[in-house]
């Protein structure tokens, strides 16, 4: 099934971009900016090797549909939402967009067969985001744990995707 076909822009952009808006929101809600780099970098990795082309990726058919049409989404279909880049760019303005990014994926998976799946998917890369090993020097001595600040806001995304954590 092609989702994307059946969304406007601004939908496809939403759920196309979420993964990386729940990493944005857990890497800068503790850490520093080298932790931040390598935190983005293994949602990147994640969506590389999520599953191999044409193979289920365990979340249902609307993450196997994103994950397909990746490959063939150009760089400006696929800009919206987040605004990296700059200095001087707030930490805290960024969060925010990250922020709208996922309730705006949230509202639109709603009624879409799967959407439990994508928040399940949503979530797990904010875990593994949390995960990245950080601090020490240049990896060396860091850790791969999640931390107070993280888990918070791994609780808050689980609350906009209105997703429980609770086994």
């Amino acid at each position: 099934m092609r989702f994307k076909n059946k969304l406007s822009a601004e939908q496809w952009q939403a759920i196309y971009n979420g993964p990386f808006a729940v990493a944005t929101f857990i890497s800068l809600s503790s850490g520093n900016a080298m932790d931040f780099v390598a935190e983005m970098a293994t949602v990147g990795k994640l969506m590389a090797t999520a599953a191999a082309p044409g193979e289920p990726s365990g979340y249902g058919e609307l993450v196997d549909a994103v994950l397909a049409d990746m490959d063939s989404v150009k760089k400006e279909d696929a800009k919206g939402g987040i605004h990296y880049g700059g200095k001087n760019k707030d930490e805290a303005a960024m969060r925010a967009e990250a922020r709208q990014v996922v309730a705006d994926a949230a509202a639109t998976i709603d009624a879409l067969p799967g959407a439990d799946g994508y928040r399940r998917w949503l979530l797990d890369v904010a875990r593994a985001t949390a995960l990245t090993k950080t601090g020490g020097f240049f990896g060396i001595g860091g850790k791969s744990e999640i931390d107070a600040k993280e888990q918070a806001a791994i609780d808050e995304l689980a609350g906009i995707l209105a997703y429980s954590t609770k086994a």
